[in-house]
Parts: C-alpha cells; sequence; structure tokens
C-alpha cells in the first residue's frame, strides 16, 4: 500500500505575495494543494500564474 501525503496552502489568491510564495512551494515539490480566496480584484491575474504549477492541486 502506498501513502501519499498532500500538503495544502490555504489563501492562493490573498495577496500576489502569497500566491507567489504557494507557487514556489509548489514548483520545489514541497507543496501539493492550495485553496483559492475568490474575491480579490486582482484573482484573474493571478489564476494565470497558476498555468506554471499543473501539478498542484
Amino acid at each position: 500500500m502506498t501513502i501519499e501525503l498532500i500538503i495544502h496552502a490555504d489563501d492562493y489568491g490573498y495577496f500576489p505575495c502569497v500566491s507567489r510564495g504557494i507557487l514556489e512551494a509548489a514548483q520545489s515539490g514541497s507543496l501539493t494543494a492550495t485553496g483559492i480566496l475568490a474575491n480579490n480584484p486582482d484573482l484573474k491575474t493571478q489564476l494565470a500564474w497558476l498555468d506554471s504549477a499543473p501539478q498542484l492541486d
């Protein structure tokens, strides 16, 4: 049996600096999932950044 660890970061989209930190963690392999805070006026831009981390759930 394989055990997989999910490491989740909350509040993607809260501030650009938070979103960039989440992306950096995902790209380094230390983060596997994120939740999106969808009421940010700049969310459309930050959602486009997710293309750089297709492995992120």
